[in-house]
């Protein structure tokens, strides 16, 4: 076999990356407003063998759906954390979490106004941690999570972390001040170090997604449709519902 003909035959043989490769594109021309079909001929034009419901289902077995209590919630192929009482919001910001500046320190006064022996201190963080990191965080520190309340984190070793929006705040006795924050920056450290090199976790994360978007399948489930075509209708109905609820809200105005 000549050279050019066994080259031709190499450029027709198919990728062994498969799609999987190309989820962040995906996720960023999902960001920028692209509908499934647009993504998929975006592709199909690079090279890349696929079409609008295999990119679907690829986003979609990143977590289909529903149960967002500690688990990203996908929407239109984008990763939202869901919290009871907050905005939706991007979830992987949540879970790059370090101590960027100190803002301030404040002594508790004492009702009987003598000495006082609390005081908090105040830092800003990178962004604002997700229930997961928050999670995470309560383990390190040998503290019992409250799914109610997760951003107040009381310590067995006698301190208390508060959190809002990317604020932490230290309560603690001031003589120990500074052993109380060496913990903290040690959990913090350690907590994110977790989420950005453990890869063993997102693994298994993976498996429990796939699980449940096996499930949701089955809700859907009809003998005369595969799971292709169902997720097929479900992308390009999603697309519609989309564009219709943009239009809505283009239409809202700040003035009366």
């Amino acid at each position: 076999m000549k050279p050019n003909e066994l080259l031709k035959l190499a450029t027709e043989q198919p990728s062994k990356f498969g799609l999987e490769v190309h989820r962040d594109t995906i996720h960023e021309l999902r960001r920028k407003g692209f509908s499934w079909r647009s993504i998929a001929d975006f592709l199909i034009e690079k090279g890349v063998k696929t079409d609008h419901a295999r990119v679907y289902r690829l986003m979609m077995e990143s977590d289909p759906l529903f149960d967002h209590q500690d688990h990203p919630q996908n929407i239109g192929g984008l990763l939202y954390e869901s919290q009871k009482g907050q905005p939706l919001r991007h979830y992987e910001r949540g879970l790059a979490i370090g101590i960027k500046e100190k803002l301030k320190c404040i002594a508790l006064e004492h009702p009987e106004k003598i000495s006082s022996v609390y005081c908090q201190c105040q830092f800003r963080l990178s962004a604002s941690p997700n229930r997961v990191w928050l999670k995470k965080l309560h383990t390190e520190l040998h503290a019992e999570f409250n799914p109610e309340c997760p951003t107040l984190l009381a310590s067995v070793m006698g301190f208390e972390l508060k959190f809002e929006a990317d604020v932490m705040a230290l309560d603690c006795p001031t003589y120990n001040l500074s052993q109380h924050f060496a913990e903290t920056r040690k959990a913090v450290e350690n907590t994110t170090r977790h989420f950005c090199e453990n890869k063993g976790w997102w693994i298994d994360q993976r498996l429990r997604n796939e699980d449940r978007n096996r499930k949701i399948l089955g809700l859907y489930h009809s003998p005369n449709k595969s799971a292709d075509e169902i997720l097929e209708g479900h992308a390009e109905y999603y697309d519609g519902l989309a564009k219709s609820l943009k239009k809505e809200f283009d239409k809202l105005s700040l003035h009366d």
